[in-house]
């Protein structure tokens, strides 16, 4: 009887050959590849718009994150930060919108406006 007790019966369950654990880990590696392939992908987009945002000039086409088109026609400091004056429209319809400098994300040479501007002057040649 002794003996029957002094023996260990390891009856065990190997964990790293469970297929459910492998399942696991693989989860786990896509999830952390996806988490940093994000991060990396929002570091560019910032970066990119302090870029634009520092190099910003009047007479630039950009656009904002509402998805304002519009010309720079001023910008000018105030206590907040920079605050720039875009156009928008053209002919009856051009309006003025004062927006902080952070809420332009963009540059855009392929505007609307620009673009109905030279169908408007191919169709006139």
């Amino acid at each position: 009887m002794y003996s029957l007790l002094a023996t260990s019966v390891t009856v065990g369950f190997n964990l790293t050959s469970s297929p459910i654990f492998w399942i696991f880990v693989i989860c786990l590696l896509a999830v952390f590849v996806l988490f940093i392939f994000t991060l990396v992908r929002q570091y560019i987009f910032t970066k990119n718009c302090n870029n634009i945002q520092h190099n910003l000039k009047i007479g630039d086409m950009v656009r904002t994150f509402d998805g304002v088109y519009g010309k720079v026609v001023n910008i000018s400091d105030s206590s907040d930060g920079k605050i720039v004056t875009l156009q928008s429209g053209t002919g009856k319809n051009i309006g003025f919108l004062s927006v902080d400098i952070k809420a332009i994300y963009c540059l855009d040479e392929n505007s609307p406006n620009d673009a109905n501007t030279k169908k408007s002057k191919k169709l006139s040649k």
